[in-house]
This record gives structure tokens, C-alpha cells and sequence, in this order.
């Protein structure tokens, strides 16, 4: 649980204690206990009566699973995000490109089938940078990971299609794009 979300929340309000106790008693890898919790969070902020309790890892999967379908069918972000001071990134048919209106946060939540989209505020607050890492060649561009960077220049979570964790081809062009525009990736 230290190497999850729960670590850096500040406050712990009554449903990230019952999360650690949830997640103590039903362990799971720490990708999939990070994806969980921002489903709890989305549940909460919306309903504070939200709990955990007669819940199991399988119900809050398939929860987080019909979310994920209504963030990918939400028309209702819009906007243009101001974005952190990164530039975009290219190395051959690699691009790195901040994501920077409503439109492209969705489209890349729905086409990589993850809740990027749920990070709206987070984004047009100025707290966090969502990057697109694509492959282009003859003209076919291929999405590969959505990265998130913290205003700090941390790069806090970085997945791929179904919320898969990176590759190591990726994690090559990955550290290179990190190390030119000065991004930190921890461990």
C-alpha cells in the first residue's frame, strides 16, 4: 500500500482508512489498487455516503468497469487546458504530445480504454499534465501510453491500453523523452 495512491493522499477522510483496511485484507497488485482508488474518489466526490463495506474486489472492478464505458461516452468535457510548461516531443515516429482541450482528453480516454478523462479538473486546475506517447509511421498513427506528470514535474502514473502498464520498448523512449524536457520518473 505505500507504493499506491493511498500514501500521497493528505487527509484521510473515513473511506481512504476503510480503503487501507479493504485493501490490506484483499490484496492486489498495486497498479490495479491505484486504478480502484480513483474510481472510489470518483464514487465519493459524488456521493459522500459512498463505503466499501459489503464490497469485494470483483464488484468494485466491475463498478470501475461501467464508469470507464460512461467516461468514454461523455461528451461534456470541453474546454482548453493551459497545460505545464513542457513542450511536445518528437524522436522519429515517436511523438509526445500534451493533451490540451476536453475533446482530446475524452478521445484519449475512450481510445486507450482508461479514465483519463476523470482527471478533467485536475488538468484545467493546473495540478497535473496528461501526455499522449504515439507512434507514427507512413502516415498510421498508433496510440501507445497516456502519461500523467504532476505540476512538480513527476511523472505520477503511466498506462496503456486497458490500463496495461508500459512496455520496455516504450520504457526506452519513455526515459529518453523524460531525460531531454526534464521530467522525473520515480521507480
Amino acid at each position: 500500500l505505500a507504493h499506491t495512491k493511498i500514501s500521497t493522499i493528505k487527509f484521510l477522510l473515513p473511506i481512504y482508512r476503510d480503503c487501507i483496511r479493504f485493501f490490506s485484507a484483499n490484496p492486489i497488485p498495486s497498479n490495479q489498487i491505484n486504478d480502484l482508488i480513483d474510481f472510489i474518489r470518483y464514487k465519493h466526490l459524488n456521493d459522500k455516503n459512498y463505503n466499501l463495506k459489503g464490497r469485494t474486489v470483483s464488484s468494485l472492478e466491475y463498478g470501475m468497469k461501467l464508469w470507464h464505458k460512461e467516461l468514454r461516452d461523455a461528451k461534456a468535457i470541453t474546454g482548453v487546458f493551459q497545460g505545464l510548461e513542457y513542450p511536445n516531443w518528437d524522436f522519429g515516429p515517436w511523438k509526445v504530445n500534451q493533451i490540451k482541450t476536453g475533446k482530446e482528453l475524452v478521445a484519449e480516454g475512450s481510445a486507450m480504454h482508461h479514465c483519463v478523462a476523470s482527471y478533467a479538473q485536475l488538468v484545467k486546475g493546473g495540478c497535473i499534465g496528461i501526455f499522449s506517447m504515439i507512434h507514427e509511421e507512413y502516415g498510421i498513427k498508433k496510440r501507445h501510453l497516456t502519461i500523467e506528470v504532476s505540476k512538480e514535474g513527476r511523472v505520477k502514473q503511466i498506462r496503456g491500453f486497458g490500463n496495461r502498464l508500459p512496455k520496455n520498448n516504450e520504457l526506452q523512449i519513455l526515459y529518453k523523452w523524460s531525460d531531454e524536457i526534464g521530467v522525473k520518473i520515480s521507480s
